[in-house]
């Protein structure tokens, strides 16, 4: 795939004095001066690990069962491909909510569906900037404690606020995905899909549906059922906060990436899918008591019962 087009035209440093509304540009300027710099560092074999290239000069950052799925170009732009027509409207929706909020996530610049995409199982392609940094699974062992006592403690700031915003602004009690469709929940195995859902009691009836269709014990499934509360709010939640998906630089948060699982959901479900699928992390969810403001730990160990027992719906 080609690179995506570029218009924006070079500006030497002495014309920034001249333009007091250029430094939007100015900070694009040096945001792809950066990513040209760690490519080229790449090609010579400096730096961290390599990643593979395209023939059309991208790095490759994820691949999945042989596919490019994420690929980073010299122009600052990172493509990621994939999934289905409600995920990659979920994803581009959840990245624009992002922005007007001011989070700390990749600015979307654009996105479309194709019918060959479609038909290949691409599903779309979401275009965005690429956040500066290093994952944190990478950079773990070269910081300090104070550096990951300092990420983990503005990771907390972004969160809260995530968490700020309740609800979709049309239904404040929805539980959806960000473009209001589906929901996705991961899982260590298996990922939950379902919805859209008008409140948190018709959510818990659904998940109580797919334990009776998962053949739940009975006594298991009254006991697990008779424990779901309908009273939390419903917040903005990421759903996947894996050190994989943090980006650090000099020792602090640059970005949250990876908005596939972004969603209006239950409050208490940002934490309880951190354990959930954080548990070959043991140094990351160590630091938990930084990461939230508020602990759900009755939620936690009940939605680790019921994930134990849910298949996919």
């Amino acid at each position: 795939m080609a690179s995506p087009i570029n218009n924006t035209q070079s500006t030497s440093p002495s014309q920034w004095d001249d333009c007091p509304n250029c430094a939007k540009r100015k900070k694009l300027e040096e945001r792809k001066a950066e990513i040209l710099s760690r490519l080229k560092n790449r090609q010579n074999g400096g730096g961290p690990q390599q990643n593979p290239r395209t023939p059309s000069g991208a790095e490759i950052l994820l691949e999945s069962f042989g596919r490019a799925r994420v690929k980073l170009y010299p122009d600052g732009s990172v493509v990621k491909v994939g999934g289905s027509e409600d995920e990659f409207r979920a994803e581009a929706a959840a990245l624009r909510l992002a922005t007007e909020m001011g989070l700390r996530a990749p600015a979307l610049r654009g996105h479309e569906i194709s019918e060959a995409d479609v038909q290949s199982g691409l599903g779309g392609r979401l275009v965005m900037d690429y956040v500066p940094g290093e994952t944190l699974d990478k950079a773990w062992p070269r910081l300090s404690e104070d550096d990951r006592r300092n990420i983990a403690l503005d990771l907390r700031n972004l969160l809260d606020k995530m968490r700020s915003q309740t609800g979709p602004r049309a239904s404040p009690y929805q539980i959806s995905s960000c473009s209001g469709g589906p929901i996705r929940i991961a899982r260590p195995i298996a990922v939950l899909k379902g919805g859209p859902f008008p409140d948190e009691h018709a959510f818990n009836r659904w998940v109580v549906d797919v334990l009776r269709r998962s053949h739940t014990p009975p006594p298991l499934l009254e006991a697990l059922s008779s424990r779901f509360q309908s009273h939390h709010r419903v917040v903005l939640t990421h759903g996947d906060l894996a050190p994989r998906n943090i980006v650090v630089r000099e020792g602090r948060l640059a970005g949250l990436v990876d908005w596939g699982f972004a969603g209006w959901l239950p409050e208490y479900m940002e934490y309880a899918v951190f354990f959930l699928t954080n548990h070959q992390f043991p140094y990351w969810t160590s630091l938990a008591g930084e990461i939230f403001g508020e602990h759900y730990d009755d939620e936690w160990l009940h939605w680790q019962a019921v994930s134990n027992y849910l298949t996919s719906d």
